[in-house]
């Protein structure tokens, strides 16, 4: 056989080599994994039976490869042979396992499958535009269909980007006249007009149409040889046309039909055609703008080379004169209204009087209609012309195409993110309406279908770029205020205030909002999320931050909130990858309680919403050991220049313990703690360890906290060089819950390399608290800078610290959700 075939990068594990055995001269090939051209001439050796000299062999394939074959052309006594060499030999002795070949004056699909020893094959008749060798890898033995589309007549049955087939009655008493869309084709009903007497007919088509006889499974393009066919079931007519109508019914096919032994028609059938293109678009390929493209509008796919349009909940207040959020209402009061939403552009080209006989129907299901909201301006540019056409209660709405103009441009607002019952896809579908008679009911004879998934909320980590620092100003916290000022100036990031009269005297601002965002192609912006607990801020989400292009999301709540229910109960990893899966937007954190009576959980409006945004899948902690019950009293995210970018900080009682055993055996025993503090009891270290009560209890803490580095570790794919243990006691109350022994230093604000760290107050040696200096010692070799506040008598003694009384908004993350792979 000469020189064994190349193989070729995509094709592991060689096992066999495809064959192809052409009869005609000059015939060229194609190899869609190469692109190469094969030119060999090829002649059919004298004396032999089978024309298979010489051999073209291009590219070695693998075990469970399946393999397209597609030319154009008619195949005069070709064949077509798949070859195994075995492992053994993998160039000696070929073993022939399968073939076929026959002379068939038709263009061919040849769909092959290998399986170990056995091939098999199946032919379909068929015509292509390109001659090529597609090498397609298969999950599965079986029967490939290819996924390309010829572009005239697509006859694989079951393939995929299958044309839009309408079926058309005819009538031999009557001509019937019908509308084409571009891109769909017509099967035309020739066995249910026939006369009585006929037994076979004749088709012609003007220049304009194409017209197909598939007759026991052959597809043949009229004019053929073929004069007349046969009237049976298996015979179908197919139409198709591939230019635009100028005028209405300039196209046309007519059907004659024969007697048994008739050379004259006994009937015939005319069929007027008009050919119009209607097409339904959006942002489909996800670049910002809508363009008109070959992927299929009426799915949703994620990942990398993901297609579907996205959607935003129009839920910030772009007009501050309003007084509710954009999507509460049925108008558009400013352009940047406008620029929220999505644009979906419906395409109408053809004869326009023929619209004036036909309705084109823009409609959206019934079950979604209450999540989306379709604004249409017409040809205006004024705002006041934009109405209120789909969404809510209006489930369809007439299209009345412009005479000068092709497209019509509607514009798609969100009403609801997804939750547990919506999954965030909605499928808004244009479909023409023919009227047969008058005072009959319309006929649908085409529908184009596009479909938008909702963009979902997302939570931002600590790791991320700081844009801006929310804090309280209540009756005592004016240092407090100005020391989280000062570290803001120095992280360069911008300070809000809210005011007492705005706070009313509740300072817990981490408690009662995360700060989040929504994105799609065309745009992104911020949206605060309002927790349950509605204490004092309760009116500052709504009064204060939601604005233009700053939305706002909350969730009713059936029953009482809990403490849970506040959200520094409410946290995001880093991007994390777990066992190969990734998770580039992170993981939600949450506590929750073990399932025993009494427990508190999140509540599960809450937690059915978290869930259901799908791109940082929620990951539940043990949190219910705690006096407060928030997951940030125990655990942080630093950034980190290596490893991951980022540290995941533990509060440690053995840490703690460990220290201060450190400092009794260098003869520090007698070091107090909370020198400075009036009022308050001072432990020296020697007191502390020797006291068995507050041992026991962190040695319960302790065991919670493992718990939950355990799950922590499994869910974020972390290992222990990934953990930095903060030195930390802990002390219980009547209801044996758990309060920070001393101001809690994982409860830090993070802003950049600033942290924000509670000052500990913790025994001085040397001079040098030696809490603040082992902290120093963990976070500074990581490129942080250590900043300890003073929040004991604001915030600590009211069981919080500085991350309880401060919030951020930071930069998106970089990574675009769509391009997740779920």
């Amino acid at each position: 056989m000469g020189e064994a075939p190349r193989l070729h990068p995509k094709t592991r594990n060689i096992k066999a080599v495809l064959l192809i055995f052409p009869s005609q001269e000059n015939k060229t090939f194609h190899c869609c994994l190469c692109e190469e051209p094969w030119e060999e001439r090829v002649a059919a050796a004298p004396g032999n039976k089978t024309p298979l000299s010489p051999v073209l062999a291009h590219h070695q394939l693998g075990s469970g490869v399946a393999l397209n074959i597609l030319w154009r052309g008619v195949l005069q006594g070709g064949s077509i042979s798949l070859l195994c060499w075995g492992k053994k030999a993998p160039f000696g002795r070929k073993q022939r396992l399968g073939a076929f070949s026959g002379c068939v004056p038709l263009p061919l699909i040849h769909a092959l499958s290998l399986e170990s020893s056995a091939v098999r094959t199946q032919l379909t008749a068929q015509r292509w535009d390109q001659a090529r060798l597609w090498l397609i890898p298969s999950p599965r033995p079986g029967f490939i269909i290819p996924s390309c589309r010829p572009s005239q007549h697509p006859r694989v049955p079951g393939a995929a980007g299958m044309a839009q087939q309408r079926r058309v009655h005819l009538c031999t008493q009557r001509p019937t006249s019908t509308v084409c869309v571009l891109g769909t084709e017509l099967s035309l009903d020739v066995l249910g007009s026939a006369p009585k007497d006929a037994v076979a007919f004749h088709v012609q088509g003007t220049p304009g149409v194409k017209v197909y006889v598939v007759h026991e499974t052959q597809s043949v393009k009229l004019p053929s040889s073929v004069g007349r066919w046969p009237l049976a079931p298996s015979t179908e007519v197919l139409v198709t046309m591939e230019a635009l109508s100028k005028d209405v019914g300039d196209e046309k096919v007519r059907i004659s039909y024969f007697g048994e032994a008739s050379g004259v028609p006994v009937g015939r059938a005319m069929l007027y055609l008009t050919c119009v293109d209607i097409s339904l678009d959006a942002d489909t390929s996800r670049s910002g703008s809508v363009g008109r493209t070959l992927v299929d509008k009426a799915t949703w796919t994620w990942g990398p080379d993901g297609h579907g349009a996205i959607l935003l909940v129009n839920c910030d207040r772009d007009d501050p004169k309003s007084g509710v959020m954009d999507n509460s209402d049925t108008a558009v009061r400013s352009y940047e209204d406008l620029k929220d939403m999505s644009q979906m552009v419906l395409r109408t080209r053809g004869p326009r009087t023929i619209f004036t006989g036909h309705r084109l129907v823009l409609h959206v299901d019934f079950g979604e209609a209450d999540k989306v909201g379709v604004f249409y301006g017409g040809n205006s540019i004024s705002l006041e012309e934009y109405k209120h056409v789909l969404g809510g209660e209006k489930l369809a709405y007439a299209v009345k195409p412009s005479r000068h103009q092709e497209e019509s441009i509607f514009f798609v607002e969100g009403l609801s993110f997804p939750d547990a019952s919506f999954s965030g896809l909605v499928s808004f579908h244009v479909t023409l309406l023919e009227s047969p008679e008058k005072g009959l009911l319309e006929i649908p004879i085409f529908t184009d279908t596009v479909v938008f998934r909702v963009a979902p909320w997302i939570m931002t980590p600590n790791t991320l770029a700081p844009l801006e620092v929310f804090v309280c100003s209540v009756e005592d916290n004016e240092d407090f205020v100005a020391a989280v000022s000062a570290l803001a100036e120095e992280a360069k990031c911008p300070v809000t205030i809210c005011p007492l009269l705005e706070n009313r005297n509740d300072r817990w601002i981490q408690d009662e909002v995360e700060f989040g965002y929504v994105q799609a192609p065309h745009k992104t912006f911020p949206v605060v999320f309002d927790s349950p607990r509605d204490l004092g801020l309760k009116d500052f989400p709504v009064k204060s931050i939601l604005g233009p292009d700053f939305g706002y999301v909350a969730r009713d709540v059936q029953k009482d909130a809990s403490s849970l229910d506040s959200f520094g109960n409410l946290e995001v990893s880093p991007p994390v990858t777990v066992g190969g899966k990734e998770y580039p937007l992170g993981r939600i954190l949450i506590g929750s309680s073990f399932p025993r009576f009494g427990g508190r959980r999140m509540a599960r409006a809450v937690r059915d919403f978290l869930v259901a945004q799908r791109v940082q899948a929620p990951v539940e902690l043990y949190s219910d050991w705690l006096h407060v019950g928030h997951v940030d009293e125990f655990l942080s995210f630093v950034p980190a220049p290596d490893r991951k970018g980022f540290r995941l900080l533990l509060a440690s009682p053995s840490a703690c313990y460990q220290l201060f055993k450190e400092k009794q055996e260098q003869g520090f025993g007698e070091a107090a703690m909370f020198q400075g503090l009036q009022a308050v009891p001072k432990p020296t270290i020697n007191e502390i360890l020797a006291n068995e009560v507050l041992r026991k209890f962190n040695s319960y803490v302790q065991n919670c906290i493992s718990w939950n580095r355990d799950i922590l570790k499994r869910e974020l794919g972390l290992a222990e060089q990934d953990i930095i243990d903060i030195p930390q006691l802990f002390q219980g109350n009547e209801q044996a819950r758990a309060n920070a022994f001393f101001p809690d230093m994982v409860n830090m604000l993070v802003l950049g390399r600033h942290l924000g760290i509670p000052k500990p107050f913790g025994p001085l040696v040397a001079g040098q608290c030696c809490l603040e200096e082992r902290v120093r010692a963990l976070l500074e070799p990581l490129g942080l800078s250590c900043t300890f506040i003073n929040d004991y008598y604001s915030y600590h003694v009211l069981s919080g610290e500085v991350h309880c009384g401060t919030n951020v908004r930071r930069k998106p993350l970089a990574f675009k959700w769509w391009r997740m792979v779920l």
